[in-house]
């Protein structure tokens, strides 16, 4: 399985970021090169998803 590692600093309270992190469905409306994003299943803190790009 392909991963991929990022780092960045965000000026935002860390609760705040790490919900809307979780909320992987919603990057499309930030990613303008992402159409869909669709979680498949969730185990624990693994989250199967699917990704459709433009």
């Amino acid at each position: 399985m392909a991963r991929i590692a990022v780092s960045l600093d965000i000026p935002e309270n860390v609760e705040v970021v790490y919900e809307r992190a979780k909320d992987i469905e919603a990057l499309a409306r930030f990613l303008p090169d992402l159409e869909e994003v669709r979680v498949l299943s969730r185990q624990g803190q693994e989250v199967e998803s699917f990704w459709k790009g433009r």
